[in-house]
């Protein structure tokens, strides 16, 4: 266990974070979407003892519990006094900590950069890994800054909806491709990629290709409306911004194309992408999965049986007067109800086309999941509701795939 505050706080080799970044408002303002000069007035504004209380409680209440606190909080007092770029850089991650809001699930996903002996730091409790936030970004912070922008762009996928898309007639060599396309050629193709509307065009811009896995993720920003912010003194008219997102996955030696946020620029803006590296056209369709009635009172069946997950809430059609919809839910479990209303015939399971939503929760974990039948003439889809986390989400959507063989599609309103 270190002893040592200053050697904790970066004052020594071990942990030198870069005091630059302080200052670098580009940094804290265009990249992690803080604002910095708001946080910087705040930060000058806090006295000594409240920059002290800070360090105290993210440090020796936590960490540094085997040197005596006497000691440690001299130790404290100094580093305040003696490095108030360093104490303003660990105020800003904090605030960045709770601005960004950032699931644990993401940052365990970058876990893996930094050194095991350095993570022992970061564990809250010796017998099992569980990391404090803050601590991991101060030491993802001192690996590489960027790392931060790293996290907060897959948290931006990470609370997308992302729909598939096939491209016929391009290979799976093609695809593969794909993967190795260089950060260079994504800048010039969206440089010179403009979209054409009445009134005005609208400039695109590469931000940022994140891998992960089997899997990468390029970032990008298109411009889209104008907007205006009225102020006291002023009122401000700009061009907002919106993103998209490419996910690229490889998945049993098969490359899936994925997109979201605006999807019509990104479908665009692919399509001419593929264009541009194979010099073939190809119009990207929409992968949906549809099945027969017969095989969604199957699916209903194996998900109201009870072995892997409890029904908590169902909405349906009914013929009871002045009501043309029931919604019944709990928390616990809804599984007597339905039973109850099946036996006295208000609910009938195999009548799917009056079930409008149906919500479970999983047994291993407890995460919550809703979902929406949707016909289209003869055939069905089951979509899952909600803008949540995709890191909740898609271990329920792969565990459904390959325990009842049926694809859910992510993402409704």
């Amino acid at each position: 266990m270190v002893n040592n505050a200053k050697q904790y706080f970066g004052i020594k080799k071990s942990f030198e974070l870069s005091d630059s970044y302080a200052e670098d408002e580009d940094y804290w303002k265009n990249q992690l979407n803080i604002d910095y000069q708001d946080n910087s007035k705040e930060f000058e504004n806090m006295g000594f003892d409240d920059k002290f209380d800070l360090i105290e409680l993210k440090y020796i209440n936590i960490h540094l519990t085997e040197a005596p606190k006497s000691y440690l909080k001299n130790e404290i007092r100094d580093v305040v006094r003696e490095h108030p770029s360093t104490i303003k850089l660990l105020f800003l991650i904090n605030k960045f900590q709770k601005h960004a809001m950032i699931s644990y699930n993401i940052y365990l996903e970058f876990i893996d950069l930094i050194p095991k002996y350095k993570l022992v730091l970061a564990n809250r409790n010796s017998s099992i890994e569980s990391y404090d936030k803050f601590i991991l970004l101060i030491l993802f912070f001192h690996k590489d800054p960027n790392i931060l922008y790293s996290l907060f762009l897959k948290s931006k996928s990470d609370s997308s909806n992302f729909k598939t898309f096939n491209a016929p007639n391009l290979t799976e060599e093609m695809k593969k491709s794909l993967i190795g396309i260089s950060e260079r050629d994504l800048v010039e193709l969206s440089n010179s990629f403009i979209i054409q509307s009445r009134k005005s065009t609208h400039k695109t811009k590469f931000i940022l290709a994140v891998p992960y896995n089997n899997e990468i993720s390029y970032y990008f920003k298109v411009e889209r409306s104008r907007g205006m912010l009225e102020k006291i003194n002023e009122t401000i008219y700009d061009t907002t911004v919106e993103w998209f997102i490419i996910l690229i996955q490889k998945e049993n030696n098969k490359l899936t194309l994925k997109l979201a946020g605006e999807l019509s620029v990104g479908q665009l803006f692919l399509d001419k992408l593929i264009k541009a590296k194979f010099e073939v056209d190809v119009k990207l369709t929409e992968v949906n999965h549809y099945y027969t009635k017969y095989e969604i009172i199957t699916f209903l069946e194996n998900m109201l049986s009870g072995k892997y997950f409890i029904p908590i809430g169902i909405k349906f059609q009914s013929d009871l007067t002045g009501s043309p919809f029931v919604e019944i839910s709990d928390t616990r479990s809804i599984s007597g109800a339905i039973n109850e209303l099946c036996e006295i015939g208000i609910l009938d399971i195999t009548d799917v086309d009056r079930i409008s939503n149906i919500k479970f929760k999983f047994k291993n974990d407890d995460k919550k999941v809703e979902f929406k039948i949707k016909k289209e003439k003869s055939r069905y889809q089951i979509l899952m509701k909600g803008f949540g986390r995709r890191s909740n989400k898609v271990p329920i959507i792969e565990f459904i795939e390959n325990n009842y063989n049926i694809i859910i599609k992510e993402g409704y309103t």
